[in-house]
């Protein structure tokens, strides 16, 4: 199995957290760190997360100097300011190794919670990708105002459904031969100034049409839930969740329920480099 971060100094310690979870449950994995100028320090504390792991192997990639050009065409950004290493993953077919077919991509913002390998063997049928719905599948269409403003000039139909991009399989060699990566890059250069959701936002606007719909266990969230829901007794997809993404509310946020909050903890505290709730971004 193979699997891909992108992260920089400030999210280091939640990719280690990520990392570690993922290493817990698959015995032999090869993971690549796509990193933004990561410093010795920050790089050695990933390193030391997989020390008792020997089925698991570590690449970290420099990718500073293809994120740098993107700096010149500042997002709209619906949310608060992201770190610029988001981008990473519009380069996976030209950072990854060339002979790599594919690859499960993981925010730092998860856990993963089981054994993945039913995802990583899925049959994604022609499609680049496989992910889960936004918002579990209730998200809005990209035609809504929270949607691709620019969805008529791309020709796409404004009933399409976006993905959540925080965790995706990718089919890397339809990757490669689509160009993925250069269709990725020319909306950005074209409609920056229009972009709301950041990274997430140019993936939907690329591979529309092009994603085979996941089951949210693969990726369960609960920034859209109410609250009374993000108690115990969980939803189903919640409750079975094989990988968890803390998109929006992170565990140290004490001002509302998070499920698997405990969960995290434990696993950072186990990566020796944070306890969590140092990480305040």
């Amino acid at each position: 199995m193979h699997v891909t971060f992108a992260t920089d100094n400030a999210y280091a310690p939640l990719t280690a957290v990520a990392m570690y979870s993922v290493c817990d449950v698959v015995p032999e994995v090869n993971v690549t760190v796509l990193a933004d100028d990561l410093d010795d320090t920050a790089r050695a504390n990933l390193a030391r997360t997989l020390e008792n792991h020997p089925g698991a192997r570590l690449d970290i990639v420099d990718v500073s100097e293809l994120l740098a050009p993107l700096e010149l065409l500042p997002v709209e950004g619906r949310f608060r300011a992201f770190p610029r290493s988001i981008w990473a993953t519009l380069f996976l077919g030209s950072t990854l190794p060339g002979g790599l077919r594919r690859t499960l991509y993981l925010d730092s913002d998860t856990i993963v919670r089981r054994d993945p390998s039913e995802l990583w063997h899925l049959d994604l049928d022609g499609n680049v990708i496989a992910a889960v719905p936004s918002r579990g599948g209730t998200g809005d269409p990209i035609g809504s105002p929270n949607g691709i403003s620019y969805h008529q000039e791309l020709g796409l139909s404004p009933e399409l459904r976006p993905f959540n991009s925080g965790v995706f399989l990718a089919d890397l060699d339809a990757w490669r031969r689509d160009d993925i990566t250069q269709q990725c890059l020319e909306v950005l250069r074209k409609f920056h100034h229009c972009v709301i959701s950041w990274d997430q936002e140019v993936l939907n606007a690329v591979l529309a049409g092009r994603w085979l719909p996941l089951s949210t266990v693969w990726n369960s969230t609960d920034y859209w839930r109410p609250v009374e829901e993000c108690q115990p007794p969980y939803a189903d997809d919640l409750r079975h969740a094989v990988i968890r993404h803390f998109a929006g509310y992170k565990p140290w946020h004490e001002d509302r329920p998070v499920p698997h909050r405990e969960e995290f903890f434990r696993l950072a505290c186990r990566t020796g480099t944070t306890d969590g709730r140092s990480w305040t971004r």
